[in-house]
C-alpha cells in the first residue's frame, strides 16, 4: 500500500540521524567563520545563537538559518557601553555577507530579525507589555526551546542560566515542593501564541493556490516541528515536576526528540514514542523535498499530510498522558 506521495506506509525511513550529523557540521562551519569576524570579535558580551530546524538538528539543503543575538549588558557596569547601533549594522552586514558566502538561503523577512536583544531588557520586561513589542519574549522563548549557540558558547550560557534563575526565583525557598510553573506557562504562553499568529497570517492570505499551499504549510509545521518544540520540552517537566535548575538546562541543549525520550520512562510511553519518531521522520523526509508548496497544493496528498499531523499531535498528547499518568495533578497544573 503507498500513500500520496508513492512511499509504501509504515517504512521506516531514518532521515533523523542524517540530518543531525549534516547539520551539526554546518554550525561547527558557521561557528568557526563567526569566531573570525573582527567587528563581532569586539564584542565580548555578545552571543549569537541558531534558533529552527539547525537547532533541532534536522536541517535540509532547503531550510532557512534562523539566527538571534542577545547581549548580557545585565553583567555590565555603569561605564560600560552598550552596544552601538552602528556596530550592530557593521556585524549584521558581516554575518549577511558570510551566510550567502556559505550558500543558506536568505534571511528570512529581509533581515528583519537581525536585532540585538538586551539581557537586561529581557529579565525586567518578562510577562510585560514590552515583552511582546520589543520581541523579547520570542527570542527568550526561543533561547528555552530551540537554541544552539554559534558564537561566544560562554556567554550563551551565562545568559541561559540567568534566564533559567528568574524561572526558578523560588525554588531555593520552597525545595520540596517546588514545581517549575512560571516556565510552564510561559511555554505554554509561546504555543498559544504559536497558534494564534498561524490563525493570524489566514487572515491576511489570499485566495489563489499558492497562498492555499503556504497556508498548508504552515498548518503542517504547527502540527508537527511548532508542536513538538514546544511539548518536547512541556512533556519532561511535567513529567520530572522537581526538575532542577539543572535539569532544565540539560533540556535546553538536547533536540526536541532526546527531550521526549529523557520522559519515555513508561513501557506504553516508549510505544508511542517509536510512533512519534517515525511520524516526525516522515515530517522531515516532506520538507526536504523540492517543490513541496506543489504537492501541498494537490487535494489529495494534503488530505494524506493533514491526517498524518492530526494522528501526530494525537500521539503527543497520549505520549504526555502517559508519562504523568502517577501523577494525577500533572495535568491540573498544565491547565489551571
Amino acid at each position: 500500500m503507498q500513500d500520496a506521495t508513492g512511499k509504501v506506509c509504515g517504512q521506516r525511513f531514518d532521515i533523523v540521524t542524517q540530518r543531525q550529523a549534516k547539520a551539526s557540521k554546518r554550525l561547527e562551519e558557521l561557528s568557526s567563520k563567526l569566531a573570525s569576524l573582527e567587528d563581532l570579535q569586539r564584542q565580548a558580551n555578545l552571543c549569537v545563537y541558531a534558533c529552527g530546524s539547525y537547532d533541532r538538528l534536522e536541517a535540509s539543503d532547503l531550510s532557512d538559518l534562523d539566527l538571534f543575538f542577545i547581549e548580557d549588558d545585565a553583567a555590565l557596569g555603569q561605564t560600560s557601553p552598550v552596544m552601538s547601533r552602528l556596530d550592530t549594522m557593521l556585524i549584521s552586514a558581516d554575518i549577511i555577507r558570510l551566510v550567502r558566502s556559505m550558500r543558506f538561503p536568505e534571511f528570512s523577512n529581509d533581515g528583519e530579525f537581525l536585532q540585538v536583544h538586551s539581557l537586561k531588557a529581557m529579565l525586567q520586561d518578562l510577562g510585560g507589555r514590552n515583552d511582546d513589542f520589543q520581541n523579547l519574549f520570542t527570542a527568550r522563548a526561543l533561547l528555552l526551546l530551540e537554541s544552539r549557540p554559534v558564537y561566544n558558547s560562554s556567554t550563551y550560557a551565562r545568559i541561559l542560566d540567568r534566564i533559567v534563575d528568574t524561572y526558578l526565583r523560588d525554588y531555593y525557598h520552597h525545595q520540596g515542593e517546588f514545581r517549575p510553573t512560571f516556565l510552564l506557562n510561559d511555554i505554554q504562553r509561546f504555543w498559544k501564541t504559536l497558534c494564534l499568529n498561524y490563525e493570524h497570517r489566514r487572515n491576511r492570505n489570499g485566495s489563489d493556490e499558492m497562498a492555499k499551499a503556504k497556508h498548508r504549510q504552515r498548518n503542517l509545521k504547527l502540527k508537527f516541528s511548532r508542536a513538538l518544540t514546544c511539548f518536547g520540552t512541556i512533556i519532561p517537566l511535567a513529567a520530572n515536576p522537581r526538575s532542577t535548575k539543572k535539569d532544565i538546562v540539560a533540556l535546553v541543549g538536547m533536540p526536541p526528540l532526546n527531550r521526549l525520550r529523557s520522559a519515555a520512562s513508561h513501557v506504553r510511553a516508549q510505544g508511542i514514542l517509536t510512533t512519534l519518531e517515525e511520524g516526525y521522520s516522515w515530517f522531515l523526509e516532506q520538507c526536504g523535498m523540492p517543490d513541496q508548496l506543489g504537492r501541498l497544493a494537490d487535494d489529495t496528498y494534503w488530505h494524506d499530510a493533514s491526517g498524518r499531523g492530526n494522528r501526530f499531535t494525537n500521539q503527543l498528547y497520549e505520549f504526555l498522558r502517559l508519562c504523568v499518568e502517577d501523577q494525577p495533578d500533572a495535568l491540573r497544573y498544565l491547565l489551571v
